[in-house]
């Protein structure tokens, strides 16, 4: 797998994907569970999906956010995913959820609310490229993740050594 989003023509869709005729953004629940004040990991999770291929895995930046009185963590996420509306991926924007199982979570690095809000704002404009049977969410993490390289929030070898980690999920 590439750690390089070089070699791929990425676009944004209207509204990042948001077709607001169809589409209603999934729940936030950011009013009970704010961003804390703290520095805390900044996770890349991998959910297998398919056990033909890793290409087929679903890759998210996460971090936690607190706990849910039932037990499960809340954790503040960012990803695409295909909107089959439009024929596209959407971007949401960050969501703060309750997790949810995946098969692989590797720490990426460790970052401070300030940090943390500037990889939220990198991650609004980094666009992604359609379904195409070639490029999808593990193409727009890494180029999420080079952006915030150039930025000085995270270092190339932090990056690449968990993508490297989640490759075969």
């Amino acid at each position: 797998m590439s750690t390089t989003s070089t070699d791929v023509s990425f676009h944004n869709a209207p509204n990042s994907g948001r077709a607001t005729y169809s589409m209603r953004r999934p729940v936030d629940i950011d009013h009970l569970f704010r961003d804390p004040d703290v520095v805390l990991p900044v996770m890349l999770i991998a959910t297998q999906y398919s056990p033909f291929s890793p290409r087929e895995s679903h890759w998210k930046l996460a971090w936690k956010v607190g706990k849910s009185s039932t037990g499960p963590p809340v954790q503040r996420e960012m990803y695409i995913v295909r909107n089959m509306t439009i024929h596209d991926y959407t971007n949401w924007g960050p969501i703060t959820r309750t997790a949810e199982d995946c098969s692989k979570a590797v720490e990426i690095t460790k970052m401070t609310l300030a940090e943390r809000k500037r990889l939220e704002k990198i991650a609004a404009v980094i666009p992604f490229q359609g379904p195409n049977g070639k490029t999808h969410c593990q193409d727009w993490i890494i180029a999420v993740l080079e952006a915030a390289e150039q930025q000085g929030l995270v270092a190339r070898s932090e990056w690449t050594k968990a993508i490297a980690a989640v490759a075969n999920v």
